[in-house]
């Protein structure tokens, strides 16, 4: 049996996992105005997702009158 089996393989996970993190040298971080723009960004998508999701609940309830109407 190979070390790795008998020990249930916990102690090569931390290993690889350490080796990993040892790698990583440098994480970039966008510029603070960057990261304004790209949250200005997001802000204004979570905008336009609402407005559509208003759009489609008028757009059902008005489906909802027309087929009452219809069945009347």
């Amino acid at each position: 049996m190979s070390r790795c089996n008998r020990s249930g393989g916990s102690r090569a996970l931390v290993w690889r996992n350490w080796a990993i993190a040892w790698k990583i040298e440098t994480i970039e971080v966008p510029s603070k105005e960057e990261q304004e723009k790209i949250a200005d960004f997001l802000t204004a998508i979570d905008k336009k997702i609402e407005a559509i999701a208003q759009q489609i609940e008028l757009t059902e309830q008005f489906k909802k009158g027309l087929l009452q109407k219809m069945l009347v």
